[in-house]
Order: structure tokens, then C-alpha cells, then sequence
């Protein structure tokens, strides 16, 4: 199979506006394959599922970058837990895993409620809001660095530095900047674990110290720094994302207030339908085979996970967001196989809990004109959300 005889997905990227999820709907039924310059486009579930797990593929987003980058920044990408493997990688999510833990997620949600309450008490009222500069954008930043035990002065540079590190990920020119602000991270967190050596605080800096005692100064920096930055702007795009979805359904806003307990269930199917994960790139280590298609080695794969989500074969009506939906297969959203996102927990409970005390807080979520949107060809979701909004009566966060 040539990739030049395939569909080509670039005039849906360049000729069009809007999330990728609805362009992509302008696919021919069925289609199985595309093209996106040199890269094999795959559009099913079962595929995007089989690359994912198979050891046939590593991380393609640095070849993507193109030659020429700087090699600290090479290298500091090659030790990320995104681009790691075999035991070296399942030896940093071991080391990772204490903070995602079921019981450390679930004693951050008071914060997370108090974080989005205090970003809603300092909204100034008025008909619209950006709710990506208001609520989104400035929300998981202090979430982390409160559980990390950060001072609070110091959440405006790290937000900063999260914006910047971002940016670098898709964007070859953005990576002097990016490099540059990643080396100020580590020089802070590097004397924020060694003062919480010297003196131990209720914090989760000081729980991974204890728990990881053999574990070296720079390692558990890299550690840490890698908390901070994993799941950063997913979450402030996936909350973004579902903000638009809900402002555009009243009929879900009410069906959630009237029961907040569908919120797990809305937050999954909002992933689904709106993930933030545009593609995931991957190249092939050796030549292999998937599901009866095969792929040389070398070949450059993109797995495009707004359609994989909503292959009919594996959602009925998949176009529609059902609460009832059962848990027959695991949508895309949070990649899967090895590396399947180790803070993909903590995103879901971060959304679920900034939703909720909208829920609480707010009467009525309506567009106040159409959102801009980031480029899809990397993290999807809202640049600005223009919301109109009426504040419950009475409604603080005391």
C-alpha cells in the first residue's frame, strides 16, 4: 500500500476551522487509512488499540520536530517518561505511581473545589467571561503545586514555565524557550527536595522522599518536574473542552445539576467526543503487522484519536454523549498499552471537581460567541471560550 494513494488529512487541517472532531466527521464512511504528509494515518479503534500496545512502535513526536534540534533538548525528551521504554520506563512509572494512587487523588479533591471556587469568587461579574483566561488556564497549576507543597508566590513562574515547556513539545521554534524554562524548573525543584530532605513537611514532595529513600537528589527532580508537566495543559484543555460541550447543551447542564452523580459518566463520554489528544505519533521499530495491515519499518504512524473514539464498530450512536454508555472498550483519550497516561486519574477527578463546583455555583452556561481554537495538529481544545453565565444566588466559596 503506497501512503501517496491514501485520502490526504491535510486540507482538513489547513482549509478548515474548528475542533479536528468535526472535520474529521467529513471522512467517507468506513474509511480505514489516510495520509498526513509522509505519516499512515489510522482512523480505527482496534488499530489505534493494537499500535498502542504493541512494542513494534515507539514515540514518533520528536521525528515530527524535524533534524537539527537542540541535543540537551533531544536528550531531556529521550529520558521523559513519554519517551522511555522497557525497564527504564516501567522503573520511573513505578517511582511516579505513589502520587497517582487512588487515596492521594482522592484527598486532593477539597482542593481541587477550592481552587476553581477561588478562581469563580475573583471572575468579575459580568455578561461574559473567557472561561479559558477565568477558570481553565489558571486551574492545574496551583492544584499540583499545592499538593507538591510549592508556595503559592511561586505559582505564576510555573505556570509560565508550563506554558513555555507546552509549546516546545509540537513546536520546533518554540524549543530554545522551552528548553530554557524546563532548566529553570529543575534549579527550583532541586531546592525545594533538597530542603524537604533537611526538613520533611505534610506534603507529597516529602511522601515520595520517604517512599523512594534510595532514590537520588536529581532523580526524584526529574520526578517531580515531570508531575508538574504531565498533565498541566491536558487538563486545561480537556476542562475547556468540556465547558464548550456543556455551554452548548443545556439540557446536559440540567441533567447534571439535578444529578451530579452522572459527572463520572459525563466526563468520560465529553473525553470521548472532544479529546484533547489530536494524534498520537508513533514509528515503527520493525516490520509488523496490524490487524492484517502491514506496516514497514520506518513508517511513521498517526493515530487519530477523535475518530478512533467514535468508530461505530465499538460505540453505538457514536456521535451521541450517553450517560448510559457501558464500559465495553476504553476510548483513546488517555493514550493506552505501556504508556497509557499515568495521570489520566488525576485529570478525570480534576474535571470532575472543577464541573461540579460549577454546577453548584452557576444556574445557566450559554456560548457568548464561537470559541478559537488551538491548531489540531497536536493538544485539541479551546484557545478562547466566550461563556455567558448566571451565578446561583447567594453562591460563594465559604
Amino acid at each position: 500500500m503506497r501512503t501517496s494513494e491514501l485520502v490526504d488529512l491535510e486540507p482538513l487541517l489547513t482549509a478548515s476551522s474548528g475542533p479536528l472532531w468535526t472535520r474529521l466527521r467529513k471522512l467517507p464512511d468506513g474509511l480505514r487509512t489516510a495520509r498526513l504528509g509522509e505519516a499512515l494515518v489510522l482512523l480505527r479503534h482496534a488499530d489505534g488499540r493494537a499500535v498502542l500496545g504493541s512494542r513494534a512502535f515507539e514515540q514518533g513526536i520528536l521525528e515530527d520536530l524535524g533534524s537539527g534540534l537542540d541535543p540537551r533538548y533531544v536528550a531531556r525528551r529521550r529520558r521523559s517518561l513519554l519517551h522511555l521504554s522497557g525497564a527504564e520506563h516501567a522503573r520511573m512509572r513505578r517511582l511516579a505511581s505513589p502520587a497517582f494512587k487512588p487515596a492521594a487523588i482522592e484527598r486532593m479533591r477539597p482542593l481541587m473545589r477550592r481552587t476553581l471556587g477561588e478562581l469563580l469568587d475573583r471572575t468579575i461579574p459580568g455578561p461574559v467571561v473567557d472561561a479559558v483566561a477565568a477558570w481553565t488556564h489558571p486551574y492545574p497549576i496551583p492544584v499540583i503545586c499545592s499538593a507538591l507543597g510549592i508556595p503559592a508566590a511561586d505559582l505564576p513562574l510555573y505556570s509560565r514555565i508550563a506554558d513555555a515547556w507546552t509549546l516546545a513539545l509540537f513546536d520546533a521554534s518554540a524549543v530554545p524557550a522551552g528548553l530554557a524554562a524546563h532548566d529553570e524548573l529543575d534549579a527550583h525543584v532541586r531546592r525545594l527536595v533538597e530542603a524537604r530532605r533537611a526538613e520533611p513537611a505534610d506534603d507529597l514532595i516529602t511522601d515520595l522522599i520517604r517512599q523512594q529513600e534510595d532514590l537520588g537528589t536529581e532523580d526524584l527532580t526529574a520526578l517531580v518536574s515531570a508531575l508538574i508537566m504531565a498533565g498541566t495543559d491536558t487538563t486545561r484543555l480537556q476542562l475547556a473542552s468540556c465547558l464548550e460541550f456543556l455551554a452548548g447543551r443545556p439540557d446536559l447542564w440540567a441533567a447534571l445539576k439535578r444529578d451530579p452523580g452522572l459527572l463520572p459518566a459525563a466526563v468520560e463520554e465529553m473525553a470521548r467526543l472532544a479529546p484533547v489528544a489530536s494524534f498520537l505519533r508513533r514509528v515503527a521499530t520493525a516490520d509488523t503487522t496490524v490487524n492484517g495491515l502491514d506496516i514497514p519499518a520506518g513508517t511513521r504512524i498517526v493515530l487519530a484519536v477523535p475518530a478512533m473514539n467514535r468508530d461505530p464498530d465499538v460505540y453505538p450512536d457514536p456521535h451521541a454523549c450517553d450517560l448510559d454508555r457501558p464500559a465495553t472498550a476504553a476510548t483513546l483519550s488517555f493514550g493506552g498499552g505501556a504508556h497509557y497516561c499515568l495521570g489520566g486519574q488525576l485529570g478525570r477527578v480534576e474535571i470532575q471537581e472543577a464541573l461540579g463546583t460549577l454546577l453548584d455555583r452557576v444556574s445557566r452556561l450559554e456560548p457568548a460567541g464561537p470559541p478559537s481554537w488551538r491548531p489540531p495538529r497536536s493538544l485539541q481544545g479551546p484557545a478562547r471560550l466566550p461563556i455567558r453565565y448566571e451565578r446561583e444566588r447567594g453562591s460563594n466559596s465559604a
